[in-house]
């Protein structure tokens, strides 16, 4: 049974051969080693400090640098495949990428934090045990309800989220082929 199969079953309420495995993100130097993956944010706290410096401390040019070099073929192949890959080795059934919000649609970044196109917080940090950068969720940029409402909205219609899924689509024609039968 590959994992499409086996999620529709699970949807069905029908009996698939095993549960279906899901996952967002595995934050661990020891798994990604094990199956041969890069970490898909290694170097994302020094990289986003390092362009903070050069850019003299401009948030609105370093934002706009970020989101430049986070939309070329190269990064979105080589963070997506990590990203993929990963799951794919280990062999979970199903996976989420980001499409909106987090750290691929952000609207403002800091030295050390961003803040997503959904108005959500994170710090850029690294996991004081094993130096590993994260993203630690610090809170929302809106206090109520009423603030939400008159804020920000996501752009469904954003150029970069097509291309995020079009370049989605291609690594998983790519991955597909080389670990069939059990994925897709």
């Amino acid at each position: 049974m590959n994992a499409i199969e086996r999620i529709m079953k699970t949807l069905n309420h029908e009996e698939p051969d095993r549960v279906p495995s899901y996952e967002i993100v595995i934050d661990n130097y020891d798994v990604c080693n094990h199956f041969g993956e890069e970490y898909i944010y290694e170097g994302l706290v020094k990289g986003v400090a390092d362009a903070y410096e050069l850019m003299k401390g401009d948030t609105d040019a370093l934002t706009k640098a970020i989101l430049r070099s986070t939309q070329t073929r190269y990064f979105l192949k080589n963070a997506y495949q990590k990203h993929i890959g990963l799951f794919a080795k280990i062999g979970i059934d199903l996976i989420s990428t980001v499409l909106t919000g987090s750290i691929t649609m952000p609207i403002h970044y800091g030295k050390d934090f961003y803040i997503d196109e959904l108005g959500k917080i994170f710090d850029l940090k690294q996991n004081p045990s094993d130096r590993m950068d994260l993203m630690y969720y610090r809170g929302g940029i809106y206090k109520n309800f009423e603030e939400y409402e008159a804020g920000i909205k996501p752009d469904p219609g954003n150029p970069r989220r097509e291309k995020f899924f079009k370049a989605l689509k291609k690594i998983k024609m790519n991955i597909k082929a080389k670990f069939t039968p059990h994925l897709w």
